[in-house]
């Protein structure tokens, strides 16, 4: 696993203030946020386990990770969108009293379906390309990498062969 870190102030504050407008919210669920340096997801999202609710003294804790390289790509939109779909997921069973984060695929585009702007426009057609936008920004930062690993590999390789050389002469 990537190590964490701290999240970026600006970073968080969009989280936040995204978070302070939802349900979950205003009942008293915590969100703690903090960053990864590689994951195959921009934003992930989990419930914190009894242990570490027991650790930190609060209940009702959701973790959230961000990776920051591909959310820092996106625009403000995107990321307001992304974050919306992520906590339409999040519900709270008030017979249990548990917090549940539904796990089925594709249920954020089924929630976003009837989410709307100020104007009352869907979010729906905008998500998709959201989605779409974040899996090819991931891609693009595991290309970068790939190629950047393969130029250091060519560059150890020219100096291992210039030292050759230099020691032939």
């Amino acid at each position: 696993m990537a190590k964490l870190s701290k999240t970026n102030e600006d970073v968080f504050k969009t989280i936040m203030n995204e978070w302070g407008n939802t349900q979950m919210a205003l009942i008293g669920v915590n969100l703690k946020v903090m960053s990864t340096s590689k994951s195959k997801q921009i934003l992930k999202l989990s419930k914190a386990s009894k242990t570490t609710e027991y650790l930190i003294r609060e209940e009702d804790v959701l973790t959230l990770v961000v990776y920051e390289e591909a959310w820092d790509r996106l625009t403000e939109l995107q990321q307001i969108l992304l974050l919306r779909g992520l906590f339409s997921l999040v519900s709270y069973d008030t017979e249990k009293k548990r917090l549940n984060i539904d796990t089925r695929p594709h249920q954020d585009l089924f929630n976003m379906r009837h989410a709307k702007d100020a104007n009352g426009n869907e979010y729906l057609d905008k998500y998709d390309e959201v989605l779409e936008c974040a899996s090819l920004v991931i891609e693009s930062i595991e290309e970068e990498e790939r190629q950047r690993k393969e130029e250091e590999k060519e560059m150890k390789r020219a100096a291992k062969e210039a030292k050759k050389a230099a020691k032939g002469n």
